[in-house]
């Protein structure tokens, strides 16, 4: 009887680490997709107006890609 007890406290405390977990891992991903997408419109900047060439030196994420 305590063996049925204890599996579902196992299976109630790996779902409630899944719900914790899925949203961070979600956002993690949402906001560097969207980083990476706004890195690359910046390439579409003539090469004068970059973040490199205005303060002369290269800014992390501001649209330089490491691929």
């Amino acid at each position: 009887m305590n063996g049925g007890v204890r599996k579902w406290n196992v299976r109630r405390y790996l779902v409630a680490g899944v719900l914790v977990w899925l949203p961070i891992v979600a956002t993690i991903w949402v906001v560097s997709f969207m980083l990476h997408i706004m890195d690359r419109t910046l390439l579409l900047l003539p090469p004068a107006y970059r973040p490199e060439a205005l303060v002369g030196f290269s800014l992390r994420g501001s649209g330089r890609c490491s691929h």
